[in-house]
């Protein structure tokens, strides 16, 4: 049977950017969806490939923007099993393409005036949009599609899309199949005279196409529907509507979003007589008689990447903004702009054009070179950044913590850049710090790929066993302390125990890296053998602490949900303790009743006992505080710091640690973390030194106290 259709497809577009992404689709109507016609089995039009780009600017006051474009589609029965009729192979043309706006515009204002399809889309596209392909249905799912590989990647999309409408079931149920937006869950409802095809897009299993970051905070909130009703008359599809709508908006600014509306309206124009059915064993070989060039090309939307035609390459661009990214350039407002500009380059260049710039760039600006390159986050941008770095050579020290510091903030690590530190790791370094930066840096991408879902990647899973077995593995301060950072930075859940147990070391680095570790956690992580262990540090139940370890054994108990006991011991405490470490407490308690942080109300509570709340214990007097407030606040996002200065008893700067965060919608992200740990310099006023039970003294650079967040 041949069957005549008419499609007409509307691109709706209510966008709140100028720039958006569309779906261009056709659709197809076949007739007949009884057992006596096989062959004629028919969905609508959902196609969620991405096979153009298009500029839409929303005038004010006007409710449609867009286009319409429509079509007739010839499909008609090619060959069927003889033993399964449900076993089909169905040609399909697509003819008379028309292009036109959705609204009725002047001349003037309409910008596809005088234009027809060919001069739109390209004659030869054109012309490979009109060549037939085929579609082989068993059931009344895709088993597989046919059509030239020599086409365009839109032009294939196009026809994947049309493809797809052709899956269709009269029963009502959710069912798993693939069609060009990948492997979706769908389900249907079938009513009298209609049936209702929704499908999931949340759920289609595809390559990924694009990325955003793991952050919720600064992630894209993206939403998608895809609904399909047909109507039924005497066995035959008489009409189809479909609308399909992808919503997606910046968290940390809902202004900036998109949207995009698709409709399409379906009717059957005719039917008639079809050619004979070709004979065969399989649809396969049915197809290669008939043209072998038509291959099985999967009907899975294929990724299409617009060709630039007159953009400069990645060294002129460079070329036109190196002095932006001179350091005497750095401070001005044209700076990062030039740095986003270049990442964005980058991306689209090969690894010899990413040499090119890294080998000729001035000493100077080498370094935001770097950070640009590693920053881009392309398999071609990490391959040069390893080719061009020589991590045996301790004096490229800058451009190695730059590389490494840059793939520790990045917004979509993969296994390839976590495989990659660890090959160095494993190899000869030049330089001590490098090593252990590595390790930190590794501890951060485990986070960020567990947090995408992908925990158990091979190469995760041996980073992850590294890590945790590392305190342990070794005598060596300096390694444990790099092994507990690492830990620090995956969040693993795993480490807890490990936390636990370093809580309590005879080290101070030890003790203050596990404590401010723990602080990071979720509190219902926090079990009561966690809370019981930093209790023991705070109240120092079994051996001496240093001020600064018990200070952040008090804000893990802060933080984790305390109980009125907790609470009420805290409070007894102030008074006993040294004196600038009163002063801290007292200031940590009114920072958390006056920012009205989850623990404000446990502490009012238990407050209500004068032996807690008195003047005595709350007129303590000292240098040392806590204080937290807000940095920004918007409809969206709520930015607040917080800053904690611990000071000794004769007055010399102890403990600094500042902290900034963001708030969306529920989510937090912790932004900034920078902690700084002084001792001995009462030498320098010629003052007495606080005795506490063993000096030990911070790293010599501030990374090592510091946490990767982005």
């Amino acid at each position: 049977m041949r069957t005549s259709l008419r499609h007409l497809l509307t691109e709706d577009t209510p966008c709140y950017l100028s720039l958006c992404s569309c779906f261009v689709q056709l659709s197809q109507l076949l007739p007949k969806v009884g057992p006596q016609d096989p062959g004629s089995t028919t969905t609508s039009c959902t196609n969620s490939a991405t096979p153009q780009r298009c500029w839409w600017t929303r005038p004010r006051g006007s409710r449609d923007t867009g286009h319409r474009i429509s079509s007739d589609v010839d499909a008609f029965l090619v060959w069927r099993d003889p033993s399964n009729k449900d076993d089909q192979l169905i040609q399909l043309t697509i003819s008379n393409v028309r292009l036109e706006p959705v609204s009725h515009r002047s001349a003037k204002k309409s910008v596809l005036h005088g234009s027809t399809v060919e001069s739109v889309m390209g004659e030869s596209k054109l012309a490979a949009l009109t060549k037939p392909f085929m579609l082989h249905l068993r059931n009344g799912k895709a088993k597989a599609f046919y059509s030239y590989w020599a086409e365009p990647v839109t032009i294939k999309n196009l026809k994947r899309g049309l493809a797809s409408l052709l899956q269709l079931q009269l029963s009502t149920g959710k069912v798993i199949e693939n069609d060009v937006s990948g492997r979706c869950t769908v389900e249907y409802k079938a009513a009298q005279g209609q049936v209702t095809r929704t499908k999931n897009l949340e759920t289609c299993k595809t390559a990924e196409t694009g990325f955003t970051t793991h952050s919720q905070v600064l992630g894209v909130n993206r939403k998608s529907s895809s609904v399909t009703v047909f109507t039924l008359e005497d066995g035959f599809i008489r009409s189809a509507a479909a609308e399909e709508i992808h919503f997606l908006g910046v968290n940390v600014r809902r202004a900036v979003a998109a949207r995009v509306v698709s409709r399409q309206t379906l009717t059957l124009t005719g039917t008639g007589a079809g050619p004979l059915e070709a004979a065969g064993k399989d649809a396969a070989g049915v197809v290669k008689s008939i043209d072998d060039k038509l291959a099985a090309v999967g009907i899975v939307a294929e990724k299409f990447t617009a060709q630039c035609k007159g953009c400069p390459s990645l060294f002129e661009h460079w070329q036109t903004e190196q002095k932006q990214l001179e350091p005497a350039s750095l401070s001005k407002s044209m700076a990062p702009r030039s740095f986003l500009a270049l990442i964005q380059s980058i991306r689209k260049a090969s690894k010899d054009e990413i040499l090119k710039v890294l080998t000729s760039a001035s000493k100077t600006s080498l370094p935001q070179v770097v950070d640009a390159v590693t920053s881009s986050q392309t398999a071609a941008s990490l391959d040069a950044m390893l080719q061009f770095l020589n991590f045996t050579d301790s004096k490229g020290l800058v451009l190695q913590e730059r590389f490494l510091y840059a793939c520790g903030f990045a917004s979509h690590p993969n296994e390839r850049m976590l495989q990659a530190l660890l090959e160095i790791s494993k190899g000869k370094i030049g330089s001590p710090d490098i090593k252990e930066s590595v390790v930190i840096i590794m501890g951060a991408l485990v986070h960020k790929l567990c947090k995408k879902g992908e925990c158990n990647l091979p190469t995760v899973v041996q980073v992850k066993r590294l890590i945790l077995d590392g305190p342990d593995s070794t005598q060596v301060a300096s390694e444990v302390q790099m092994y507990l950072l690492a830990l620090k930075n995956s969040l693993l859940p795993e480490a807890i125990p490990i936390f636990t147990k370093y809580a309590e070391s005879e080290v101070g680095a030890y003790c203050t890296i596990a404590l401010t570790s723990l602080q990071r956690y979720d509190f219902e992580l926090m079990t009561d053998e966690v809370k019981q262990t930093v209790n023991r540090v705070y109240h120092q139940n079994r051996r001496i602490y240093e001020k600064n370890v018990r200070a952040a054994a008090a804000d893990v108990i802060l933080s984790s949900n305390p109980s009125y006991t907790e609470v009420r011991n805290l409070l007894l405490s102030i008074g006993n303790l040294p004196h600038e470490m009163n002063k801290y407490m007292l200031s940590k308690i009114q920072d958390i009743l006056r920012f009205q942080m989850p623990a404000s109300k446990i502490i009012r509570q238990a407050m209500k006992d004068m032996n807690s709340h008195n003047y005595n214990r709350f007129a303590k007097v000292g240098s040392s505080s806590s204080y937290s407030g807000f940095m920004a606040q918007s409809a969206d996002v709520t930015s607040t710091y917080s800053l904690d200065i611990l000071y000794s008893g004769s007055g010399i700067l102890r403990r600094s640690n500042m902290n900034i965060y963001g708030a969306s919608k529920g989510a937090m992200l912790h932004g900034l973390q920078v902690a700084i740990e002084a001792q001995g310099l009462e030498s320098l006023i010629a003052a007495t030194p606080t005795r506490e039970r063993k000096t030990w003294s911070r790293s010599p650079e501030c990374r090592r106290c510091c946490s990767m967040s982005s």
